[in-house]
C-alpha cells in the first residue's frame, strides 16, 4: 500500500511539473504531492484488510489475529476507505481531509466518526495510519500544504484523483515487481501513456500560415491581439466571419507564449457536429511540431480516447472512459459546455473536470443571452476559469449588454453603453484591469425578408417550387420528431422528381451522423459549387443545422425558437459570396418562420408553441414572436442588438398567462442558481453527472441497438450497421482489446432521453458489456441494449416491448424514432 501511495504522490508531482508556471504558482502549493499520496491511507482499516485477505485461496475468514473482529461488510458504514481517509486527517488543514475523503468522486458518508473509533479500529489503527503518513512526509521531503479556497481545493482534488487513476494504470498492475529505483522513469512512462503529454509548437506562425486558406479579417485580427494574457475576452460578429478560427490562433499565441497549457473547445449541445473536430485536427496539424513524437496523439481528439491509459475509474467498462469526460483531460479537445459546466457543480468528480480546465484557453461557442437568461450557471463557470488562470474566449453573434457584463465583471462594473453597441465588437477583461474594447470595421448590411406562417402544410408547395427551380432550402425544426415528419412530408415527393432531401438530428449513431454531414456539408457549402447545376435540394434538421456545420442556403424555414436561434439560423442563408453569382433566378434571402398566431400565443404561452415549449422557454418564445411580429425585414447586422435586447429587456406583463410564463422561467433559473452557488463546497453528497446544467435539457442516456443476429449469451454482438463484435470471455480480454470493443460499440450509441429509451434490462443481462462498457448499478443512468428487428422495429432483449408507453424504430433514414401508443 505505502508503494501505490507513494506512486501517486510522484505522479502528482510530476503532473504538476508539467503545468505553466503561472498557474502552478497560483494553484498547486508546496506539498500537494503529499495529499495524493495520502489519499488511500483509509485502506488501513481492519474491515478493508480482511476483505484483501478473503481474496486469497487458503485464508480462513478472520483468522489473523489482528482481523478477528473484521467485517468487510461494515465497510458501507464508515464510506469505504475514502471515508476512512478523510476521518483519518481530521485537523491536518482545511479542505485536504475532504480531498482525500472524495477522491472516488464524492464526499463520503463518514462525517460522524472520530479517527480512533471502534468501528475504524481504534487507537492502534489510527496509529498505524499516521505513521504511513509520517513515512510519505519524509518520503516527499514536505509537510502539508495550505489551500485557499474552494476552487483551488477542487483543482488539488482533481489532481489527487487523476493521479491515482495514473498511478493504477497497466504500468503499475505488478507493484511487487516494480524496482523503486525506476519510479521517477515509470511514473513519466505512466503520465505519457495516459495523454498528460506537453506538446511542441511550431513557433510564429502567422494567420495565414495556421489557416492557409484565410487572410486574417479585421474583426478576426481585432481578437487575437487582444488576447494578451488570461483574462475573459468576448467576440460579438456575424455567423461566418470566422470566429473560430480567430479563437483558435488565439488560443496558439497563449501556449506559445507559456500562458496556457492546452484548449478546450466547448460547443452547445451534444448534438452539436463531429465536424468541428475536422476543423481542430486541420489546426493542430498545422500548429504541433513535425518533431513531437506525440502529434498524431495530440491532433486527433479519438487518437487520444483510444491511445491514452489510465487504471481505476478511466479505465475501459468504467464511467470515465466516457469521450464526453474524458475530453476535459486531453491537451486539446472539443467537447460541450454542459461538461465545462460540471466542473463548477457538486456532480461526481466534478473536480476531475476542474483540473482538467485549469490553466486552457476555454473557447466557448455560440454563447447566446437565452442561455443565460433561462438558467445556465455560465457566470459561475467563467468566474472559476478566472480564478483557476485560465483564459476564456466566448464566442457569439450578439449579447445583451446586460449579459455581456455578468460575464465580463459579475455585474459589477458599468462601462460606457455606447462602447457596448458597437458591432463587430471584442470586449476584454483581465484581472486588475479595467474592460477594454477593440472597435472594428462595420460590416456590409443586407436584409433578410421575414414571413411568419401559422400553418406549415401551406408552406410545402412553396418550397416544393423553390427546390425545383434549383434552390437549395434548409428545414430547421426544434424536435427531432418535427423534424422526422418535415423529412417524409418531402422524401417520396423528392424521390419522385429527382431532388435529393436530407435529415440530419442528433439520434444518429455517431458513424452514420458524421457519413451524412460531411456528404450535405459538401452539398451546402463552398465545395459543392460545381455541382449546383440548376437541381435543388430540401436539407431538414434539428439545432445542428445551426450551430457548426458550414451550410448556404438560398431559403430558410424555420421553427419558432427564441431570437437569438432565429438570428443564428438566418446566417446560414447566403453564407458565402462564392455562390451568389449561380443561385437561381428569382431567389431572395429569405426566412419563413413557422410559428402561432401572436394573439393565440400571449394569452396561451404555456401551449401554444407545442413541442417546441418543451425545448425552449415559452416565454422568451412568445417574447420573440412579438419582436418578430413587427418586421417583415431584418437587416443583418445592423437589427441583431435591437432585436435580442428588446426580446429580453425587463418588462412588466399585464397578462396573467405571460406573467405565469415568466415565472416558470425565473423559478427555473433561481433553482438552478442555487444549486450552482452550493457547489464546489467539498461537502455533502454529490449528484449524478447526468445532471441538468440547462433549462431545457431533460435526463438521457445512451442506446445500443444490435441486430436482430446477436446472440449475448455466448458474447456475439451484431451492431447496428452489421459490423460483428466476437467478445470472448472477460479473463481473456487484454487493454487493447477492451478499448476496440469500447470504441466501436461507443461510435454506434445513439443518446435519447430516457423516457423515450429502452427500458432498463437487470446488470446479469449485460454482464458480456461490462468488462469494456459502463453499466451503471442506477436504472436511470445505465446503458440501455435492446434488439433492432429486420422490420426496423425495436424490441427488449427477451421479444418483449422496448418500452411501455411509445413505439420505438430505427431506419438509417429517420435515424431513432418514437411514437405513443394509441390509448396513452
Amino acid at each position: 500500500m505505502e508503494t501505490h501511495c507513494t506512486i501517486v504522490g510522484l505522479v502528482a508531482k510530476e503532473l504538476v511539473a508539467r503545468i505553466p508556471p503561472f498557474v502552478r504558482e497560483s494553484l498547486f502549493p508546496e506539498g500537494v504531492e503529499l495529499i495524493a499520496a495520502a489519499h488511500d491511507i483509509g485502506k488501513v482499516n481492519p474491515h478493508f484488510q480482511e476483505k484483501l485477505h478473503r481474496l486469497l485461496p487458503s485464508y480462513v475468514p478472520n483468522s489473523d489475529t489482528t482481523l478477528k473482529n473484521a467485517k468487510p461488510e461494515l465497510e458501507k458504514n464508515i464510506g469505504m476507505h475514502g471515508g476512512v481517509s478523510q476521518v483519518a486527517l481530521d485537523g491536518v488543514g482545511p479542505f485536504i481531509p475532504e480531498i482525500a475523503g472524495m477522491h472516488h468522486g464524492s464526499s463520503p458518508d463518514s462525517l460522524f466518526l472520530l479517527p480512533e473509533d471502534t468501528l475504524l479500529g481504534g487507537a492502534d489503527w489510527q496509529k498505524a495510519r499516521m505513521e504511513l503518513v509520517a513515512h510519505l512526509k519524509e518520503y516527499f521531503q514536505t509537510d502539508w500544504p495550505k489551500i485557499n479556497n474552494n476552487i483551488q481545493a477542487a483543482v488539488i482534488a482533481g489532481l489527487t484523483t487523476v493521479a491515482d487513476w495514473i498511478g493504477s494504470g497497466p504500468i503499475f498492475e505488478q507493484l511487487s515487481t516494480i524496482d523503486p529505483v525506476q519510479f521517477d522513469t515509470d511514473v513519466r512512462a505512466a503520465i505519457d501513456r495516459a495523454g498528460f503529454i506537453s506538446p511542441i509548437l511550431n513557433r510564429g506562425l502567422s494567420f495565414e500560415a495556421v489557416f492557409p486558406s484565410f487572410s486574417a479579417r479585421p474583426i478576426q485580427s481585432d481578437l487575437y491581439e487582444s488576447v494578451q494574457g488570461p483574462g475573459v475576452y468576448i467576440l460579438e460578429a456575424l455567423m461566418g466571419s470566422g470566429k473560430t478560427e480567430a479563437a483558435l490562433y488565439a488560443a496558439y499565441r497563449m501556449m506559445e507564449s507559456g500562458q496556457a497549457n492546452g484548449i478546450y473547445f466547448a460547443l452547445p449541445t451534444r448534438i452539436t457536429s463531429e465536424r468541428i473536430q475536422v476543423r481542430m485536427n486541420k489546426f493542430l496539424n498545422a500548429i504541433l511540431s513535425p518533431e513531437d513524437s506525440h502529434k498524431s496523439l495530440l491532433a486527433h481528439g479519438s487518437a487520444w480516447m483510444t491511445d491514452s491509459d489510465m487504471g481505476e475509474n478511466a479505465r475501459p467498462g468504467y464511467d470515465w472512459f466516457d469521450s464526453r469526460k474524458r475530453k476535459l483531460l486531453a491537451p486539446f479537445a472539443v467537447g460541450t459546455i454542459d461538461q465545462a459546466l460540471m466542473a463548477v457543480m457538486n456532480v461526481r468528480h466534478g473536480f476531475v473536470r476542474t483540473f482538467g480546465l485549469a490553466g486552457k484557453v476555454v473557447i466557448l461557442d455560440e454563447v447566446h443571452t437565452y442561455d443565460a437568461y433561462t438558467g445556465t450557471i455560465m457566470d459561475n463557470l467563467i468566474r472559476a476559469l478566472r480564478e483557476m488562470g485560465s483564459t476564456v474566449i466566448l464566442l457569439s453573434a450578439t449579447l445583451t449588454a446586460e449579459r455581456k457584463l455578468h460575464f465580463l465583471t459579475d455585474g459589477h462594473e458599468k462601462p460606457e453603453n455606447i462602447l457596448l453597441s458597437h458591432y463587430p465588437l471584442v470586449s476584454k477583461s483581465i484581472v486588475g484591469k479595467s474592460i477594454e474594447y477593440s472597435l472594428s470595421v462595420e460590416q456590409s448590411q443586407h436584409n433578410v425578408q421575414i414571413s411568419l406562417i401559422h400553418d406549415g402544410d401551406d408552406l410545402l408547395e412553396t418550397v416544393r417550387a423553390k427546390a425545383l427551380a434549383g434552390e437549395y432550402v434548409l428545414w430547421i425544426e426544434n424536435t427531432v420528431q418535427e423534424a422526422q415528419m418535415a423529412f417524409k412530408s418531402f422524401a417520396s415527393w423528392g424521390y419522385a422528381n429527382d431532388i435529393q432531401v436530407g435529415l440530419i438530428h442528433s439520434r444518429f449513431p455517431m458513424t452514420r451522423r458524421s457519413d451524412l454531414e460531411s456528404y450535405w456539408v459538401e452539398a451546402y457549402g463552398k465545395e459543392g459549387i460545381s455541382k449546383r447545376k440548376g437541381i435543388g435540394k430540401v436539407l431538414v434538421g434539428t439545432q445542428v443545422l445551426e450551430q457548426s456545420l458550414d451550410l448556404d442556403a438560398d431559403l430558410l424555414v424555420t421553427r419558432m425558437a427564441p431570437m437569438d436561434m432565429i438570428l443564428q439560423r438566418i446566417g446560414r442563408l447566403w453564407r458565402h459570396r462564392e455562390i451568389d453569382d449561380i443561385r437561381p433566378d428569382g431567389a431572395k434571402r429569405q426566412a419563413y418562420i413557422l410559428a402561432p398566431n401572436l394573439e393565440y400565443a400571449l394569452k396561451n404561452p404555456l401551449w401554444a408553441f407545442g413541442p417546441s415549449g418543451r425545448v425552449y422557454a415559452p416565454y422568451v418564445l412568445a417574447r420573440s414572436l412579438l419582436v418578430l411580429q413587427e418586421t417583415n425585414t431584418i437587416t443583418v447586422p445592423s437589427d441583431m442588438r435591437t432585436l435580442i435586447e428588446e426580446t429580453y429587456r425587463e418588462r412588466i406583463e399585464i397578462l396573467s398567462p405571460m406573467n405565469e410564463a415568466k415565472h416558470e422561467v425565473v423559478k427555473n433559473r433561481e433553482a438552478l442558481q442555487s444549486f450552482a452557488n452550493n457547489s464546489m463546497t467539498m461537502i455533502g453528497r454529490a449528484a449524478s453527472d447526468t445532471i441538468m446544467t440547462r433549462y431545457s435539457e431533460l435526463a438521457t442516456c445512451d442506446v445500443l441497438l444490435l441486430q436482430d443476429g446477436s446472440d449475448l449469451a455466448h458474447g456475439v454482438f451484431e451492431l447496428i450497421d452489421g459490423e460483428i463484435l466476437q467478445v470472448p470471455c472477460s479473463a481473456s480480454l487484454d487493454l487493447l482489446q477492451k478499448k476496440q470493443l469500447a470504441k466501436a460499440c461507443m461510435l454506434r450509441m445513439i443518446t435519447v432521453p430516457n423516457y423515450l429509451a429502452p427500458d432498463p434490462v437487470s446488470v446479469q443481462e449485460l454482464v458480456h458489456l461490462r468488462p469494456f462498457l459502463y453499466v451503471s448499478d442506477s436504472e436511470e443512468e445505465r446503458l440501455r441494449v435492446a434488439i433492432l428487428r429486420p422490420s426496423g422495429r425495436i424490441h427488449g432483449l427477451s421479444g418483449t416491448e422496448a418500452n411501455e408507453k411509445f413505439e420505438l424504430e430505427y431506419s438509417p433514414l429517420l435515424g431513432y424514432a418514437t411514437k405513443k401508443k394509441e390509448g396513452l
